[in-house]
């Protein structure tokens, strides 16, 4: 049986630059979402509402972790070996390390994916999921944090102690017991533990975005967001490829690549030098919130539009809102003559009823940048 993480390790067309793209898209979607639900929200209010999503991923991480590691028991060894696997979805195997001893047990993770966030991602993504993996394998116990990235220490630092145990205990566990291996993970299995968490994070975030200002505002404003972050790596992409700026049958491969990064099965077609066309049929992703396509959505059509505005994206099927696949196609207007300026395009767009208000004047200001 396939579980959630092999997901991502399927056998079949695999791209490790286009799995690494795939990551850096989801690192900046993850964060910059998160801060505009804390805009919008606040700290405190924004924090409320992902902690029930992250803090019930803990014992999703438990059930994983169980799979791939010898995990006995539910003492502090087993809470450690659990989490830490946990932490590989966005640390380096090597930065991994931590121990047993006699009151507890203590890890430690250096250059986390989100080392620049804000120290409210950090809560949202380590906290909440610690505390979830505690109360699902071992509930006389708590995980607490005394380190991390976000506020400028050198590592993140967590400790696994019996709640019953006063919080001096931190400061001394007694005798080392033993010390986690290290842990030795292919390049290609690294991508799928990052790519893996990011789905979730991106699902967390969009759901308490939705929970708190309606479906609709959540499409709005994180479509924007995702549009935007598209437009800017577009930019780059363009800028070291010519192929790209004018071969759509390249860059229709390239979004391929980077979708089937998350393990995704299909059917890709060149049907004419100005146009492709791809079929989903499976995907990581139908499992998550619909929303999180949308988003995909949006960050492909932003990267085209930077790349070659004569590009043109249409997605008119997705699993996640009903279809029974995926489906997508990339066009380039052969004739230069009808290509719509982009500014012209989007205020048609927008009057079409396509795009609302506040997506149409972020992608305007992002063009007129």
């Amino acid at each position: 049986m396939t579980t959630e993480l092999d997901w991502y390790i399927r056998e079949g067309h695999k791209d490790v630059t286009a799995a690494d793209l795939m990551v850096r898209v989801l690192v900046e979607l993850n964060t910059s979402g998160f801060e505009e639900l804390v805009k919008l929200s606040g700290k405190a209010e924004a924090l409320a509402a992902v902690k029930p999503y992250r803090y019930s991923s803990g014992s999703i991480v438990v059930s994983e972790a169980k799979k791939k590691m010898p995990i006995q028991g539910n003492g502090p060894d087993a809470l450690l070996m659990a989490y830490a696997f946990g932490t590989l979805t966005v640390v380096p195997p090597e930065n991994v390390t931590g121990k047993v001893c006699e009151k507890g047990a203590v890890g430690e993770s250096r250059n986390c994916l989100f080392k620049e966030a804000s120290p409210e991602f950090c809560m949202f993504i380590s906290h909440y999921s610690s505390e979830g993996v505690a109360d699902a394998l071992n509930p006389d116990y708590e995980c607490i944090w005394t380190h991390h990235e976000t506020s400028g220490d050198p590592y993140c630092r967590y400790v696994f102690k019996k709640k019953s145990d006063p919080i001096s205990v931190l400061d001394d566990l007694g005798k080392t017991l033993f010390e986690l291996p290290s842990f030795q993970m292919p390049k290609e299995q690294c991508q799928a533990a990052a790519l893996w968490a990011n789905g979730h994070f991106l699902h967390d975030i969009s759901k308490a975005f939705a929970d708190l200002h309606g479906e609709e505002k959540a499409r709005e404003v994180l479509g924007a967001n995702a549009w935007r972050i598209g437009n800017e790596m577009g930019v780059w992409l363009a800028e070291n490829s010519e192929e790209l700026r004018n071969d759509v049958v390249v860059i229709g491969k390239l979004v391929r690549s980077m979708e089937n990064a998350l393990g995704q099965r299909d059917n890709f077609v060149v049907i004419s030098k100005n146009e492709v066309t791809n079929e989903i049929t499976d995907c990581s992703e139908q499992v998550l919130y619909g929303e999180v396509c949308k988003q995909y959505e949006s960050f492909f059509k932003g990267m085209l539009n930077a790349i070659n505005p004569d590009y043109e994206m249409t997605y008119d099927k997705m699993i996640t809102h009903g279809g029974d696949k995926c489906h997508w196609t990339i066009r380039k207007n052969a004739d230069p003559k009808k290509t719509i300026e982009p500014i012209k395009a989007l205020k048609l767009r927008y009057a079409n009823g396509e795009i609302s208000e506040v997506e149409y004047r972020n992608m305007k200001k992002v063009l007129e940048e």
